[in-house]
């Protein structure tokens, strides 16, 4: 056994480590950026569906003017006397 044959091995075994290493750590990188991909588009489906608070409030006083003003119109016709 001489030191060349065993710098070879050393070397095999270093390279082999690294490989598989290397490898590894590009599976683990596929996977993060598989599962950062499912959350971007979960994060988008969610702003889709989201409300603010400030727009909800906002509709629902315009509704509630709506209805307001068709209650003022229902109770309008009601007094009013029958023609017929």
């Amino acid at each position: 056994m001489t030191i060349e044959w065993a710098f070879n091995a050393m070397y095999g075994l270093l390279s082999a480590g690294f490989w598989f290493w290397l490898n590894a750590q590009t599976r683990h990188r596929e996977r993060l950026q598989a599962e950062l991909n499912d959350l971007r588009k979960e994060l988008n489906t969610v702003m889709l569906n989201y409300v603010r608070r400030d727009d909800y409030i906002r509709n629902e006083a315009v509704m509630s003017a709506k209805l307001d003003s068709i209650q003022g119109m229902i109770s309008d016709l009601w007094k009013q006397p029958n023609r017929g």
